[in-house]
């Protein structure tokens, strides 16, 4: 399925909805049913951009852990685990991967 980023213009996040249309992304976001739910925490939809994001194309069907380490690798995204912060610079697969719990998923 085809990814769009989401830009809170106004916040330093970014979020992301797998849609087959950017209106179908817009309403899914809108919906909550991004895949960091932050539309339920950050519910000021007035100040967002909704692109397409190629690279994530198809990423829906990877693992948590997974999609974690393409946000880093490929997108410069900062990731905090307990006492542990991975980006671009310092990322250790090896580590990461022993740091990883679901838990930590939405906290990007």
């Amino acid at each position: 399925m085809k990814a769009y980023l989401i830009d809170y213009l106004d916040r330093d996040f970014q979020d992301f909805v797998f849609a087959k249309t950017k209106e179908s992304a817009e309403q899914k976001f809108l919906g909550g049913k991004s895949a960091f739910g932050s539309k339920l925490k950050y519910p000021d939809e007035s100040n967002i951009r909704i692109e397409r994001c190629k690279k994530l194309d198809n990423c829906e069907k990877l693992s948590k852990l997974q999609m974690a380490e393409k946000l880093i690798t490929d997108f410069g995204w900062c990731w905090k685990t307990d006492g542990n912060e991975y980006d671009q610079i310092n990322f250790d697969k090896q580590k990461f991967e022993r740091d990883w719990d679901d838990r930590y998923w939405g906290i990007a």
